[in-house]
C-alpha cells in the first residue's frame, strides 16, 4: 500500500484512504477491518513521516491446546496475525475471532 503526502495530509484522510484501501485491496471488512485500521493508525505522526510504502502481511493463527497427559492437541482459538512495516518501524498483533 502506498500513501502519498496528499493522502497523508490530515488524519481524517489518512484513515479513509487506510480504510478504502483495506475493504478495497485486501478485501476486509466489519471488525477485523477496524482491527487492521487500529494498526496502521499507529503509523501517522504527519503527512511526511505517514507518507511513503507500507507492507502488510497478514495470515491465520491457531491456538492450540496440547493435553500433555494423552498427547491429544485441539485448536482453541483461530485469529488473524497482522504485521506492517513502515520506515523500519514494524507493528504486529494478533486478532481472535
Amino acid at each position: 500500500m502506498h500513501i502519498s503526502e496528499e493522502e497523508a495530509k490530515d488524519e481524517r484522510t489518512y484513515e479513509a484512504n487506510v480504510k478504502d484501501f483495506i475493504s478495497g485491496s485486501m478485501g476486509i471488512y466489519s471488525s477485523k477491518a477496524g482491527f487492521v485500521l487500529m494498526c496502521i493508525l499507529k503509523f501517522y505522526h504527519g503527512p511526511y513521516d505517514s507518507a511513503g510504502t507500507y507492507y502488510i502481511k497478514k495470515s491465520t493463527c491457531k491456538r492450540i491446546k496440547h493435553d500433555r497427559l494423552t498427547g491429544d492437541e485441539r485448536v482453541v482459538d483461530v485469529g488473524m496475525s497482522l504485521e506492517i512495516s513502515h520506515n523500519d518501524r514494524t507493528y504486529s498483533n494478533n486478532y481472535w475471532y
